[in-house]
């Protein structure tokens, strides 16, 4: 056996069989890595915040009551009972605003507010039939260095005072609808930081109905605003559990292909050599059509062996014959095929068996 083989349980294994297991498993391990590389790019680009901030209004409100046998208190928080119009004096409204910043250096927050009466037709999202601004407003400003702000506003409006504007306006222009309350809410930010300057605005409508009792919509707003840019970072993927560039990735993919490659043409070649040692210099017909030249068949010959060279392959019988300046003298006995020479008392042979 050869010193190149392996010796399995049953059967011999030979170079040849594992080169083509390394060969084939050198194109799975390539196919595979080909396959991960190309799932993701070299190069991923990945979204960093710079400076963002978190604006958010809020408005609530509670009921100073007129002298009335439904409750006892004299205020009415909301949750606590129904905002029944006609027992409602003064509604006490508070507008809270917050701002939380990431990043930002300076901030500044401006703030406004405007009141108005409002009618509209029945149903919601009817068109405003008139409109007039109340008198109520205010301005207000807060300045942010980092972290969180918030400041609270509060107002009061009579409702009876507020109703009897309303009724005296239907009167006159003889046009009567839904009566709201709205206030307007608008805050304006300008925020500096080291990358740029940025803008926003809240604004923010709240509509308080005044039928028979006093419900409310818009209470909340909210806005976000952020600025970012973008990092290229090598894109990563996972081999066999262990991550990895891309790059790297296609690098090994590549070298696995060549190794492929290798693997294969020595397969090949070591196939082709193989078969030209069993195939041509152990098939008669091969070596009769190949060397026939310098053979001569003889049926009834048989040469005798005891004590002769044994030649190791055709092509040394061959070159010996040239040397001798005799041709090889070809018989056949039982299941051997002998090729024989002689040299004055020496003799030689080469033997193939079937």
């Amino acid at each position: 056996m050869s010193r190149y083989a392996l010796r399995l349980p049953g059967r011999r294994v030979g170079r040849l069989h594992v080169l083509v297991a390394c060969a084939i498993l050198s194109l799975v391990l390539t196919a595979y890595l080909m396959e991960v590389s190309s799932s993701k790019p070299e190069v991923q680009r990945r979204e960093r915040t710079l400076v963002s901030f978190q604006q958010k209004g809020v408005f609530d409100y509670d009921a100073v009551l007129k002298k009335n046998t439904l409750y006892e208190s004299e205020t009415l928080e909301r949750g606590e009972g129904i905002f029944f119009t006609s027992i409602v004096d003064v509604l006490r409204i508070r507008y809270q605003y917050s701002l939380e910043s990431k990043g930002v250096s300076s901030a500044t927050a401006r703030h406004s507010l405007g009141a108005f009466l409002v009618s509209r037709g029945s149903g919601k999202g009817s068109q405003v039939m008139w409109q007039k601004r109340l008198p109520l407003s205010d301005t207000s400003k807060v300045k942010l260095d980092s972290g969180s702000r918030s400041f609270t506003r509060e107002y009061s409006l009579n409702v009876t005072e507020v109703l009897n504007l309303a009724r005296t306006i239907e009167r006159e222009i003889n046009v009567r609808g839904d009566v709201y309350i709205m206030l307007s809410s608008l805050v304006y930010l300008e925020a500096e930081s080291e990358a740029s300057i940025l803008e926003d605005k809240l604004s923010q409508e709240m509509m308080i109905s005044l039928g028979s009792s006093i419900e409310s919509e818009g209470a909340t707003a909210n806005s976000t605003k952020k600025i970012v840019d973008y990092i290229e970072e090598p894109g990563k993927v996972s081999l066999f559990g262990v991550t990895s560039s891309v790059s790297a990735a296609k690098h090994l993919s590549w070298g696995m292909f060549m190794i492929t490659m290798l693997l294969s043409s020595l397969s090949t070649l070591y196939f082709f050599k193989n078969r030209e040692k069993k195939n041509p210099l152990t098939s008669v017909e091969v070596i009769n059509k190949k060397y026939g030249s310098w053979i001569v068949k003889a049926d009834s010959f048989e040469p005798k062996l005891d004590g002769a060279v044994k030649i190791g392959s055709m092509k040394d019988m061959v070159r010996l014959s040239e040397e001798l300046g005799r041709p090889i003298i070809y018989s056949k006995r039982g299941g051997s095929h002998i090729y024989s020479q002689t040299d004055g008392n020496t003799a030689y042979y080469f033997e193939v068996k079937e």
